[in-house]
């Protein structure tokens, strides 16, 4: 069973041959950046969704405070009769 792959875990395995003075192949680097961007890409989406999510989720409260604030101006009308 393959290790899921994180930005973290290509970052640190980068490092370390890096910091270690392993020799790399070109290929080696340009499959970490590949998966890097697609994982960065994927973040971005995630972003991008949730962000759209919260623009929702604002809006329904701005109503429910206008539902909120009709519906203390309607009981005072009823409560001034």
């Amino acid at each position: 069973m393959e290790d899921k792959v994180t930005l973290e875990v290509i970052i640190e395995t980068m490092k370390g041959w890096i910091e270690s003075k392993t020799p790399i192949q070109p290929s080696v680097y340009l499959d970490a950046a590949i998966k890097m961007n697609i994982l960065v890409e994927e973040l971005d989406d995630n972003i991008a969704i949730k962000h759209m999510e919260l623009e929702k989720l604002e809006r329904k409260q701005k109503r429910v405070v206008e539902h909120i604030r009709i519906a203390k101006k309607f009981s005072d009308l009823k409560n001034y009769q």
